[in-house]
């Protein structure tokens, strides 16, 4: 059709390639940051890093094969009804929810456990897509609590972050 404008298409290879590849470096980088936490516990199921550095690992691993499962797969061009592929809102909230995580990787260690994972969770969640309402404030604070509790009292395992208590 001359003189119609056509549509942008995206292939759908490049564009899991790309995430697979940043989900690669988030995961290597988690395991960076997780062996940088620092300790003071001695006993116990493993020291503060150790969640983290194995979420860290089991991201790469997950994430490498991904990436090489898409190498391997021929390039497809997504249908009209499919377009546009990735809708910029969609890209901007995926781009926000790394550099919060990013960030929550970074200041673990500075604020504290229950104060990063809370802030997590309450930022986090939202840009993930749940509706922003009271609920979301009391779920944020009893995951965080949850949390906390498991590792310190039953697993024994002393949490990053000493600034607050």
């Amino acid at each position: 059709m001359e003189g119609a404008e056509q549509a942008p298409t995206r292939d759908v290879r490049t564009a899991n390639l790309i995430m697979s590849g940043v989900l690669t470096a988030v995961g290597i980088g988690w395991c960076l940051a997780a062996g940088q936490i620092t300790s003071r516990m001695t006993q116990g199921f493993g020291d503060a890093g150790f969640l983290p550095f194995w979420a860290g690992i089991l991201l790469t691993i997950v994430s490498l094969g991904l990436f090489i499962a898409y190498w391997r797969t021929p390039a497809e061009i997504p249908n009209e009804e499919e377009l546009p592929l990735f809708e910029v809102r969609g890209q901007v909230r995926v781009v926000a929810l790394l550099i919060l995580l990013l960030g929550y990787i970074v200041f673990l260690d500075k604020i504290h456990y229950a104060i990063s994972t809370f802030v997590l969770m309450l930022v986090g969640l939202p840009l993930a897509g749940e509706p922003i309402r009271p609920r979301l404030f009391v779920f944020a604070a009893l995951t965080t609590a949850f949390l906390y509790i498991v590792f310190i009292k039953v697993l024994h395992v002393q949490l990053p972050g000493s600034l607050y208590f």
